[in-house]
């Protein structure tokens, strides 16, 4: 969590799901083989990057990751045998993990209908409104179906911001609107065949990630749980939400 704002809901959130999860993953089923504990290296390939190092391991402190640490470029080199040898140094987070990105949630789908949850897709949102004596949002779908709630939860991704202007139509307090608008971006992965990969001493154990810059984390190389070694993404800006 050291890249998300300091004092953030964010950094708190992440930082309480490092304790929870292990608990977690065990209630829902799962084990860590569904979660690989690999570390992960935040790599300078300049010298500016490298100067970079100190913030990067500061603010991981700040997050409450106590055990990272700068590493030399000596040092690198035997951690991670793979690396190329131009790299200069990097801050390493030894508890950085790679989850496996289908079962998990699927995990927390199930897990939510055993609790009476109903899963409903296919009904797209149109319209939003709260009455506040009530207190209670009723949610209109584009069939003219209506669900009342005492809480919605704005997670639509992309069309975060459209559901948001919904919300800013039909809710008069102040409290509830918020203005923003969500510029898409669109990401390719390489994912390479995971065959006759693991322990070669040529392919990369831990999480490589370069020095993230104000605009981007950049391009990322890890391993899956599987084995597969995924490259991405890369970044390009659009208007399109829907062009993948």
């Amino acid at each position: 969590g050291y890249d998300a704002p300091a004092g953030s809901l964010e950094r708190k959130l992440l930082r309480r799901s490092i304790v929870r999860h292990p608990n977690l993953y065990r209630s829902l089923g799962l084990s860590y083989e569904h979660v690989r504990k690999c570390g992960a290296l935040v790599v300078a390939w300049t010298e500016e990057e490298k100067a970079g190092l100190n913030q990067i391991l500061r603010e991981n402190i700040d997050a409450g990751d106590i055990e990272s640490r700068l590493i030399s470029k000596e040092e690198l080199a035997i951690i991670e045998p793979s690396i190329n040898k131009t790299a200069l140094g990097a801050v390493i987070a030894p508890r950085e993990v790679v989850a496996e990105p289908w079962l998990i949630p699927i995990s927390f789908a199930n897990s939510a209908l055993l609790h009476g949850a109903t899963i409903k897709t296919g009904e797209e949102c149109v319209s939003a409104s709260y009455d506040a004596n009530r207190r209670v949002w009723s949610v209109k779908t584009q069939d003219g179906k209506i669900y009342t709630s005492k809480v919605v939860i704005n997670c639509a991704g992309l069309y975060g911001d459209d559901v948001q202007e919904m919300i800013d139509l039909g809710c008069k307090t102040s409290s509830m609107t918020a203005k923003f608008k969500i510029l898409p971006r669109k990401g390719q992965f390489v994912v390479f065949d995971g065959k006759n990969q693991a322990n070669t001493g040529n392919y990369p154990d831990m999480v490589i990630q370069p020095v993230p810059t104000p605009r981007t984390k950049g391009i990322i190389v890890w391993k899956s749980v599987y084995g597969n070694i995924i490259i991405g993404p890369t970044a390009e800006d659009q208007i399109s939400k829907d062009d993948r």
